[in-house]
């Protein structure tokens, strides 16, 4: 865990086994939950088309950023976004449509199911690292641009 701490290590070629991201995934699903729903879907991206597409979406806002921060511009610059095109597995993780509005535990605290899409992710990750496995979080982009422009359930597999 303290590797992952402020670090982005990545897994470059396939991951070695199948029932390995699977378990992943299966570790996803373990954290808590606003009334316990389990608010998001987990999409594994495999089409090289599609990282195309979401890669382009993020460096459209990695511009964007960089142009927003001014002076600190440059330092921004050495992210290196390029790793959505080359590691072994992509995964999104998104909150489904059509939630339940009242739910325990978010009727007055909206953002409870964001928080625990955290969880999830949170899960994934530490999930991945005791696989050995590296894994980054990019949350440079719009959503509003991606979902349209990613065409996620043409070309993906989702894994809830």
């Amino acid at each position: 865990m303290r590797s992952a701490n402020g670090t982005i290590f990545a897994t470059f070629g396939p991951v070695p086994s199948i029932p390995r991201h699977w378990r992943l995934l299966a570790a996803a699903r373990q954290a808590p939950s606003v009334g316990h729903r389990q608010p998001w879907h987990f999409l594994r991206i495999t089409n090289p088309a599609l990282r195309q597409r979401i890669h382009a979406l993020v460096e459209k806002e990695r511009m964007l950023t960089v142009a927003a921060l001014g002076e600190r511009g440059d330092e921004f610059m050495r992210l290196k976004v390029e790793r959505i095109l080359e590691c072994g597995e992509l995964f999104v993780a998104a909150l489904m449509d059509q939630r339940v509005e009242h739910i325990f535990g978010r009727r007055t605290l909206q953002e409870m199911e964001l928080v625990s899409v955290v969880c999830a992710i949170q899960n994934l990750w530490l999930a991945a690292r005791a696989e050995g496995l590296g894994m980054g979080w990019v949350s440079l982009f719009d959503p509003a641009a991606f979902l349209p422009a990613a065409s996620l359930w043409q070309f993906s597999v989702s894994a809830r």
